[in-house]
């Protein structure tokens, strides 16, 4: 019974993490379901309103590994209570923000937070996980962060198209404060196990499979960014859906990439690399077709769906693999993983910026798919460079 209820408490704080995550996830993209409504209130254009991603992701990637090393003895408890408290008042901020500068300045905040949360969390929920489950548990945190896409974008969007976008921003500072009081009273004392500030750095830059391992991120987060970051105006201009219908398609975006998070959660233990490499030719593949089947409203529910549960495939089995690879930096290793995530946000959002005026919106997919097959060269050669022949098979025990 003893053991019973312990574990039932381990998975109970793994599964605030990633309620944590599903927030933090939320307030990251729910500007891409606002973006006509914020840009209008802003006087902006929507292409020029959708660099407030841009910022945010490179704001994330330039705080990174500083932060993630200057608070690097800090224990991990006391560390990520704080973060989600700079999280809620960043956010707070947020809705009360009336100008591009005033909502840039309040991300930044909220960004600030961000670039520590992601370094720490997935080796939190590893460690506070039951014996062996830290996989499982590395997978459920990606699991709330693609709940965010389920319910959080297309809930905040239907509330900002009803109640304004400001009120969203007050909503998600609201759930920040449960995860806050949760983690607060129930998580224990964790201490760090990092090897000291910069400590072990120049080990992990030395670490060629890591860098392929982070070029692929790099490329597969640009790629899926470069599209998804326009998805709405996609789905307005080119398959020309209604706001109602949009919220609907981000709905079922969400719920697929769900579906490929649990997928991953039961056979990443046995298949990183395979979900990787599988899941980018796939999102490749998908990619380039939305400009073919844009005005077909059938044909693009279905190539988002598969998109969504590629990336659900590859988020989780990413973070392993990363893991994986630098078993004694992780935090280190995690921090720049995160800082190259939101680069690969960033870059996205700006070059999804720049083809949509130079090329119009019905081209984000072939230019977002030809970055993400870029992406599996780098996952190819280390497959190659280890002959680990298994990875290229799927098992399902």
């Amino acid at each position: 019974m003893a053991i019973i209820y312990k574990n039932l408490k381990e998975w109970f704080l793994v599964s605030t993490l990633a309620f944590s995550a599903f927030i933090m996830g939320t307030a990251e993209f729910t500007p891409v379901g606002l973006l006509p409504e914020i840009s209008e209130a802003i006087n902006r254009t929507e292409a020029d309103t959708g660099v407030l991603l841009t910022y945010y992701a490179w704001a994330v990637a330039i705080l990174s590994l500083p932060l993630t090393l200057f608070f690097s003895k800090m224990d991990r408890k006391k560390l990520i209570v704080i973060v989600l408290i700079v999280f809620c008042i960043g956010n707070f901020l947020v809705g009360f923000s009336g100008t591009f500068n005033q909502i840039l300045l309040a991300r930044i905040i909220v960004a600030a937070a961000h670039a520590i949360y992601w370094s720490i969390v997935a080796p939190m929920a590893a460690r506070v996980a039951p014996e062996n489950k830290g996989p499982q548990a590395v997978a459920l945190i990606s699991a709330g962060s693609s709940l965010s896409g389920v319910f959080g974008i297309p809930f905040c969007t239907f509330i900002g198209h009803k109640m304004g976008w400001h009120s969203v921003f007050f909503i998600i500072s609201a759930f920040g404060v449960i995860s806050v009081l949760i983690l607060t009273y129930m998580l224990p004392n964790l201490p760090s196990q990092s090897n000291g500030r910069g400590q072990g750095l120049a080990k992990l830059l030395k670490n060629k499979a890591l860098m392929n391992a982070y070029l692929a991120v790099v490329l597969f987060v640009t790629g899926s960014f470069l599209t998804y970051t326009y998805i709405v105006p996609f789905l307005n201009k080119v398959t020309f859906l209604e706001e109602d219908e949009v919220v609907t398609m981000l709905f079922v975006f969400g719920l697929a990439g769900l579906f490929g998070v649990l997928v991953a959660t039961r056979l990443v233990a046995k298949n990183m690399i395979s979900l990787i490499l599988y899941g980018l030719i796939t999102l490749a593949f998908c990619l380039f077709n939305l400009r073919l089947f844009g005005d077909n409203v059938i044909a693009i529910t279905f190539l988002l769906i598969i998109w969504s549960i590629s990336g659900g495939l590859i988020y989780p089995s990413l973070a392993n693999w990363i893991m994986k690879l630098a078993p004694k930096d992780r935090d280190v290793a995690m921090s720049i993983y995160s800082a190259l995530f939101n680069v690969g946000i960033g870059a996205g959002a700006f070059l999804g910026g720049i083809t949509i005026k130079k090329l119009g919106v019905n081209n984000i997919g072939f230019v977002g798919g030809a970055m993400v097959l870029l992406g599996v060269y780098f996952v190819v050669l280390y497959v190659f460079k280890r002959k680990h022949k298994q990875m290229w098979k799927i098992f399902l025990k």
